[in-house]
């Protein structure tokens, strides 16, 4: 598993609040995120913090995918609170046509660091998504996995 320097990850989110195109990001967002959680293993529950393009989320975006199932935060309050025990990188939606769209992501697990025992992150999961949308909802049609992808 890929390891990644807290302090990297921590002059990443820049601010500004990262803010969707449209509601149709919003909604592969969503769809990637619950992949995401079924693929970790994580508790419906878990808080998982998370950035789109190196920037934190605006909280318009983060109360839109709460909405819509996952429980997210901001990148920003690990930084502020350690409140997360695992961070979703992802990078904004391409579209190839109204129907379909590909997500690029990154995971990684916080628990070590928080704990203090660590001082290095380990990543869990990137690649890409790939998604449709079929009678006005996006899902994920497949996940590749690659080990290129920036954060």
């Amino acid at each position: 598993m890929a390891a990644v320097a807290v302090l990297m990850l921590a002059a990443d989110a820049v601010a500004g609040g990262y803010r969707p195109a449209n509601d149709d990001e919003v909604e592969v967002f969503a769809a990637a995120l619950r992949s995401e959680y079924a693929a970790n293993h994580w508790r419906a529950g878990e808080l998982i913090c998370f950035s789109v393009g190196g920037k934190d989320p605006s909280g318009k975006l983060v109360a839109a995918l709460r909405r819509r199932g996952p429980h997210v935060c901001s990148q920003a309050e690990w930084r502020k609170r350690l409140a997360c025990r695992f961070t979703v990188y992802l990078q904004p939606v391409e579209f190839n046509s109204p129907d379909s769209a590909r997500v690029r992501f990154a995971s990684a697990d916080f628990r070590e660091v928080n704990e203090g025992i660590a001082h290095l992150v380990d990543g869990l999961r990137e690649g890409e998504y790939v998604l449709r949308k079929t009678n006005g909802a996006w899902s994920v049609l497949s996940y590749t996995p690659d080990r290129t992808f920036q954060h």
